[in-house]
C-alpha cells in the first residue's frame, strides 16, 4: 500500500470494475472465458452499481444494471441468489432516488416473492449463511417497496407482496 497508494482510490476502482465487467457474456459478442471469469464479471457489475448507489448517481447505477440486462432470467446470475437480489436491490434503491416509484414496486415485488417462498421452510436447501445473507436483503427490499407503497398509494400492488410487507412494516408505519 505505501508503494501504491492510489490503489482505492474512486478512480481507479472505477476502472478495475469497468476493466472486470467485460469477462460477463453478451448476446451480442461471443467471449470464450472460464465460468469464474464470467461470475468474477457479475461480481464486478453488482459492486460498480453499489459504488453508483453510494456515490449518490442513481441514474449511472440504474444504466450499469438495465445495460448488462442483471435481471434478465436468462443470466447466469439468476442461479446465484444473494446475487440477484443483490442487483435487484441496487436497481430498487436507484429507482426509488430517481422518484420512480411504480417501477420499484413492480421490481421488487416480483423477487421479493422470489426470495420469500426460497426461505420458507422446507422449500430449498440453501446454506445458514446464505439464508441470513437474503434474509437481511429482503428486508431491505420490503423498506423500499413499503416505501415506494406510500408514496404511490394509487399504484396496484400484488396481494401476496402487500401481505408480506405489511407483515414486515404494519407496525412501523
Amino acid at each position: 500500500l505505501h508503494m501504491n497508494r492510489n490503489v482505492w482510490s474512486l478512480a481507479e476502482m472505477k476502472r478495475i470494475l469497468n476493466g472486470l465487467s467485460n469477462f460477463v457474456k453478451f448476446s451480442t459478442k461471443e467471449i470464450t472465458c472460464e465460468p469464474i471469469h464470467e461470475l468474477i464479471g457479475y461480481f464486478s457489475i453488482i459492486e460498480n452499481a453499489r459504488l453508483e448507489c453510494l456515490l449518490g448517481d442513481y441514474t449511472s447505477s440504474l444504466y450499469i444494471v438495465n445495460s448488462k440486462k442483471l435481471l434478465d432470467r436468462s443470466e447466469l446470475l439468476i442461479s446465484v441468489p444473494t446475487c440477484h437480489a443483490n442487483a435487484s436491490y441496487h436497481a430498487g434503491i436507484s429507482l426509488l432516488m430517481s422518484r420512480k416509484y411504480a417501477a420499484v414496486i413492480d421490481g421488487l415485488g416480483e423477487i421479493i416473492l422470489q426470495i420469500s417462498r426460497q426461505l420458507k421452510p422446507g422449500a430449498a436447501v440453501l446454506k445458514p449463511h446464505v439464508q441470513q445473507s437474503l434474509q437481511k436483503t429482503l428486508d431491505k427490499m420490503m423498506g423500499i417497496a413499503a416505501i415506494a407503497v406510500a408514496l404511490n398509494p394509487g399504484h396496484r400492488v400484488d396481494d401476496q407482496v402487500l401481505e408480506i410487507v405489511d407483515g414486515k412494516w404494519n407496525d412501523k408505519t
